[in-house]
């Protein structure tokens, strides 16, 4: 599955002070995520949920947040479901510190078969002072199929120069009191460290965001080597016969899942005498002679 990025427009651009920012109209392509890089200056007012849309339904959570400069804070959400071609507006709340401008940016991220922070797979954010090499490092090495999307912003209105073999797609005055950068690269990166090749003299923040790009995990089978002793298998192991011991012996399925929207479905053919049937969604610690429930 290949997850990739569109960047949208600047939706705010607002210098004037505020506690609340909200975007112009504009009408996202139907059945994309967003990503929004959301930095206000004059404030740091901290906590998600501070992104809002004038679409109902339509939410967003907070991916990354970090200080930087004297007194700024920058936000990246994504939304928690996949958009609608409605015009919309969205609304930046910094009510608990008034900001002096703000500027938000956004991009349209199509092909994840995930929504909200499940589509993401690893984030980071960093801050630096002027001079300072500029390196966001993520947790673990990125998947080199994976989508990343990087963002840098610095407080004076300098050029500023992306990562070797990343594709640019914003480096321009905010029309706010930062300049930023974003690009990507829909594959090929595999390392954990991302590095600007510039270090211009201005206090910096960075992020980078790697997507879940793994696929559909197709249909599923029962897991003989995954089972409880006594059971027998046919039909492509789509068919299970378990002991008729009294007890509550277990069998998985082939393909277990972290993330995501699932879904299965089983036929239940016959139980013996007293003996029940239970079907569901098992933690990978249960015991194969525990029944369903015993380890959450």
């Amino acid at each position: 599955m290949t997850v990739t990025a569109t960047l949208g427009s600047q939706i705010i651009g607002d210098v004037n002070n505020g506690n609340t920012y909200t975007s112009s109209s504009f009408t996202p392509s139907a059945g994309k995520l967003l990503l929004m890089f959301v930095h206000p200056t004059g404030t740091r007012v901290s906590g998600a949920g501070a992104l809002t849309s004038s679409v109902s339904g339509q939410s967003f959570s907070l991916v990354e947040e970090i200080n930087w400069a004297t007194a700024s804070r920058g936000y990246v959400y994504i939304s928690d479901a996949v958009t609608t071609a409605v015009p919309q507006t969205v609304t930046f709340d910094c009510t608990a510190d008034q900001g002096t401008s703000c500027s938000v940016v956004y991009y349209e991220i199509s092909g994840s078969r995930y929504t909200g922070l499940n589509a993401i797979r690893q984030s980071s954010s960093a801050a630096g002072a002027s001079g300072a090499t500029r390196t966001v490092t993520l947790d673990t090495a990125c998947d080199i199929t994976h989508l990343t999307v990087i963002g840098h912003y610095m407080a004076v209105n300098a050029g500023i120069v992306e990562p070797i073999g990343w594709t640019e797609d914003l480096d321009g005055p905010s029309s706010t009191e930062i300049r930023q950068e974003l690009a990507h690269r829909d594959s090929g990166f595999n390392g954990t460290d991302i590095t600007w090749d510039s270090t211009p003299g201005a206090v910096w923040a960075a992020f980078a965001v790697e997507f879940d790009a793994s696929g559909d995990p197709g249909p599923t089978t029962w897991n003989p080597s995954d089972a409880a002793t006594g059971y027998t298998f046919s039909n492509g192991n789509l068919t299970a016969i378990g002991p008729d011991t009294g007890s509550w012996p277990t069998v998985r399925s082939t393909t277990s899942r972290t993330t995501g929207t699932l879904y299965a479905e089983f036929q239940f053919e016959n139980a013996p005498g007293t003996q029940d049937c239970v079907f569901g969604i098992a933690a990978s610690g249960l015991a194969l002679a525990d029944y369903l429930g015993t380890a959450a």
